[in-house]
């Protein structure tokens, strides 16, 4: 029988990887006229997969849209099962998705803070701050919540030991806390019809997860 804390370690250590889910954003016919402030918003949003009254017609259709979130899920729950397997922790979907909720409940926390920084002609820098989630914390939460459910629990076997961990890692999410830390970080946009995309979407996912995480 796996080390409860081993898998409970694990399990936690998965929201770094799973935080955010890259969304491209194609252009589609737009009837509004974005900001650069609104369009980042739209994409922290769909990257977040929280909804945003401005994203079907940013993106073009309530389909569009939809295909969209879809396959952000997707990515992210695949992301959580292979995370498990390489432990050779086998969940269930229905622990998978308990999982996938729980990190979305904690990702809706952070408060980004969207702020021009300047705009020429077709050019744009804006500027996102936020307050890191706080993994240790969330980690030392874990710990403490497995040793309380352990307490008069009837372990039988491995599954019970992985159902333990799951419910233990879903409380420490929802306790989750955001750091007294904070972290910004500029980035370029351009202009594209009435919308503003980001230059170099790639390094934004990758960055943007960095803005959400204090390790």
């Amino acid at each position: 029988m796996k080390n409860i804390k081993k898998i409970s370690a694990l399990l936690s250590i998965i929201m770094v990887s799973v935080l955010l889910t890259s969304c491209k954003i194609t252009l589609p016919k737009i009837k509004k006229n974005y900001t650069p402030e609104e369009s980042m918003k739209v994409y922290i949003d769909a990257s977040c997969l929280k909804e945003n009254s401005d994203t079907v017609d940013f993106i073009g259709s309530e389909e569009e849209k939809n295909a969209l979130y879809v396959s952000g899920k997707i990515k992210v729950k695949n992301k959580i099962i292979d995370e498990l397997s390489k432990e050779g922790v086998s969940a269930s979907d229905k622990q998978v998705e308990k999982i996938y909720e729980a990190v979305l409940r904690a990702v809706n926390k952070i408060d980004f803070k969207i702020e021009k920084v300047s705009e020429e002609n077709d050019v744009a820098q804006v500027k996102i701050t936020c307050n890191y989630l706080d993994l240790s914390n969330i980690q030392n939460n874990v710990n403490q919540y497995v040793e309380e459910e352990r307490k008069g629990a009837i372990l039988q076997d491995e599954d019970d030991v992985i159902d333990l961990a799951i419910n233990a890692l879903i409380r420490g999410y929802d306790d989750s806390q955001l750091s007294d830390k904070t972290y910004e970080e500029i980035f370029e946009m351009h202009r594209e019809g009435r919308r503003w995309a980001i230059n170099d979407e790639d390094k934004f996912y990758n960055d943007i997860m960095n803005l959400c995480i204090s390790e």
